[in-house]
């Protein structure tokens, strides 16, 4: 089984793709998507959302999960909260069979882990999963990471 797992930023979208193994998991790829500026909104949508479909298919995805933007947060990004969304569509009308969105209580239940426990693995103060160099990921590349592992639980 092969999951993607995707945190979105007004101008990334960063994803993990794992691989289940007997024992555990393995980690396929850790990337981003960098959005192109010189485009305009919708074109930027439809950058997005070709982008994933041609990732979906190389890597024979099957479970995915996003991390949504945080409830309550001041200043949200409506760009970001379009890309999520058209991430979601994705998600629906494609060949993935298993797939979830949530902020950190969705994701913390998913991989059964205290919310304030995530939120440290987040941040790089735990290590995740005994993964070597945790805290070397970006804040955003780890998130994606424990997104895809939870879209593995599914």
């Amino acid at each position: 089984m092969t999951a993607i797992g995707i945190r979105v930023t007004p101008s990334e979208v960063y994803y993990s793709i794992l691989t289940e193994e007997d024992e555990g998991f393995s980690i396929v790829t850790v990337s981003k998507v960098i959005i192109p500026k010189a485009l305009e909104d919708p074109d930027k949508l439809t950058f997005i959302r070709t982008t994933f479909i041609s990732i979906i298919d190389e890597y024979n995805i099957k479970n995915a999960g996003i991390k949504l933007i945080e409830y309550g947060v001041r200043n949200p990004s409506f760009f970001r909260i379009n890309v999520e969304g058209i991430i979601q569509e994705l998600f629906a009308n494609s060949s993935i069979q298993k797939y979830f969105y949530g902020a950190i209580p969705k994701i913390a239940s998913l991989i059964k882990e205290d919310k304030s426990n995530l939120k440290r693995y987040f941040k790089g103060e735990l290590e995740f999963s005994e993964i070597e160099n945790w805290a070397s990921y970006k804040i955003e590349e780890r998130e994606s990471i424990i997104t895809s592992f939870a879209a593995l639980n599914l």
